[in-house]
């Protein structure tokens, strides 16, 4: 939809009309002098002067009428379903609060960008785990990092959870083996520790 298409009419009686939209639309001012007040909402918070977004209008009309309803200047935020079902997922990451998204490619957020852009998703607590395909009942034992990360890139979104923790004990646990192995192993074992614990990204991302 673009600016000055038609949402919907609205038929007016004579009174207070309460209008709900589907959505959240960019409106065009309603202009009438059949009109006395018109209050545009988003849910129950009034919006203020400037650019009009509601999916909820209260108008008081001085007498029975008809009037288009239009698309204003903004955007409308609607459903990525490709984009959403890539965030489902029954083993390993499976879910997270606190969203934020970035521009990675060259810092630049907004609207309109490429779709060939990179983006990191930052996420607050996470469920890291097994859940069941049919009742989405999650399986023990069941996991909460403080964060984790999801890179979209190429119409894929791969997910890394912050495991520092985690690693150091395997880290370790390699060391300890190490001394167990035969003369060949000890040198191979030592070059990945070094390489792992080197690597800053690495050691406080796994891939999951």
């Amino acid at each position: 939809m673009k600016k000055g298409d038609l949402i919907k009419v609205i038929e007016l009686k004579k009174g207070i009309n309460t209008i709900t939209l589907d959505r959240i639309y960019p409106l065009e001012p309603l202009k009438s002098k059949n009109l006395n007040i018109i209050t545009y909402m988003i849910d129950d918070e009034v919006m203020k002067d400037g650019v009009i977004y509601a999916n909820k209008l209260m108008i008081d009309a001085k007498n029975a009428e008809n009037v288009e309803l239009k698309i204003g200047a903004g955007y409308i935020a609607e459903k990525d379903d490709e984009l959403t079902n890539q965030f489902i997922s029954y083993h390993g990451w499976s879910g997270g609060d606190g969203i934020y998204s970035f521009n990675i490619t060259n810092g630049k957020d907004g609207f309109d960008l490429r779709e060939d852009l990179k983006t990191l998703f930052f996420f607050g607590d996470t469920f890291v785990g097994t859940s069941d395909l049919k009742t989405h009942q999650r399986y023990q034992p069941h996991l909460m990092p403080n964060n984790s990360f999801g890179v979209h890139e190429h119409g894929k979104t791969n997910f890394l959870i912050k495991m520092l923790s985690k690693l150091r004990k395997h880290i370790m646990r390699l060391k300890r083996q190490q001394k167990k192995c035969c003369n060949i192993y000890p040198a191979l074992v030592e070059v990945l520790i070094n390489k792992i614990w080197k690597n800053s990204i690495a050691a406080q991302t796994v891939l999951f």
